[in-house]
């Protein structure tokens, strides 16, 4: 057996007595690397400490990895659309391609749909803009928005920044009006989540299973409504696609679909959970709307 000399590595070790290959030794510390990385991405928060000081000026192995594509693999891991649309901005958002767009596209591995995304963007568009041109579902595109921005693809435009575009801006009236959709579809997702916690609680595993059949009623129902909306893991729907279908649409009846969804939930919740839960979760509901009332100034 041969002696473990002092200052040297496991993987140098490993390759000097012939256990694994210098090439094996590589790969595997790259996709280490990589995966500590990625892990990073799926804090919500966190605190950190820079060492001032020189880099080491010896290693073994030196990683030649692309800093925009870590960053780009690190946000298409993240699942939880209220990172994604806190990350992303709001829909009045306006993006463009960044100066030095080419260099760092250059040295990336983009999938095909943040390609065809890239192509469809035309000068300064707003959010809302690129998710309507866009084939992919709003969270597959703020998703990737998100992660174009945050890897230099992308630059955010302020608004007072932004030409004047005349054929793409919505005139004032329609700009409040889904506003004040928006504000509903967040006091909706507020009441959503706490029947989606309550629920998921209470039933476990067979969670998914009581709300597929729910939002299958509501859909049924109200198709337009619903169309092309997905449900995040914390229970919100996705915010984006509703308004778009509600914006476009009678706002009254659709917001009133919304409300539907919240019954057809608090009818299977009686049947699937009994009376005495079921009226925790009506409870719950009402609390929460009373508060919404007060931070609108609206009487009860």
């Amino acid at each position: 057996m041969r002696a473990i000399k002092a200052g040297k590595r496991q993987g140098t070790l490993l390759v000097e007595s012939g256990a694994i290959r210098s090439k094996d030794l590589v790969e595997g510390v790259i996709e280490q690397v990589q995966e500590i990385i990625y892990g990073v991405f799926q804090w919500e928060e966190g605190s950190f400490e820079f060492q001032e000081g020189a880099l080491p000026s010896r290693e073994v192995i030196v990683l030649r990895m692309s800093t925009a594509d870590l960053v780009m693999e690190g946000v298409r891991r993240i699942e939880r659309w209220t990172r994604i649309r806190r990350g992303v901005g709001g829909l009045g958002q306006q993006y463009a391609l960044a100066a030095d767009s080419a260099s760092t596209m250059s040295d990336m591995a983009l999938l095909k749909h943040e390609v065809d995304l890239i192509a469809t963007l035309d000068g300064v568009m707003m959010l809302e803009e690129i998710c309507a041109a866009a084939r992919q579902s709003d969270f597959k595109v703020c998703r990737a928005v998100w992660g174009l921005w945050a890897a230099g693809v992308l630059d955010r435009v302020p608004q007072d920044a932004a030409p004047a575009r005349k054929d793409k801006t919505e005139p004032h009236a329609e700009r409040m009006r889904g506003a004040a959709v928006g504000r509903e579809i967040d006091g909706f997702n507020e009441l959503h989540r706490l029947v989606f916690e309550l629920v998921s609680y209470e039933l476990r595993e067979r969670a998914p299973d009581f709300f597929e059949t729910a939002f299958s009623r509501a859909l049924g129902e109200e198709p337009m409504l619903f169309e092309g909306v997905s449900v995040d893991a914390a229970g919100e729907l996705d915010a984006f696609a509703l308004r778009r279908n509600i914006v476009a649409r009678e706002i009254a009846r659709y917001l009133a679909g919304l409300d539907r969804l919240l019954e057809i939930e608090a009818e299977l919740a009686r049947d699937v959970l009994g009376e005495r839960k079921a009226a925790i979760i009506h409870d719950g509901l009402m609390a929460v709307k009373e508060k919404q009332l007060q931070r609108a100034g609206k009487p009860g």
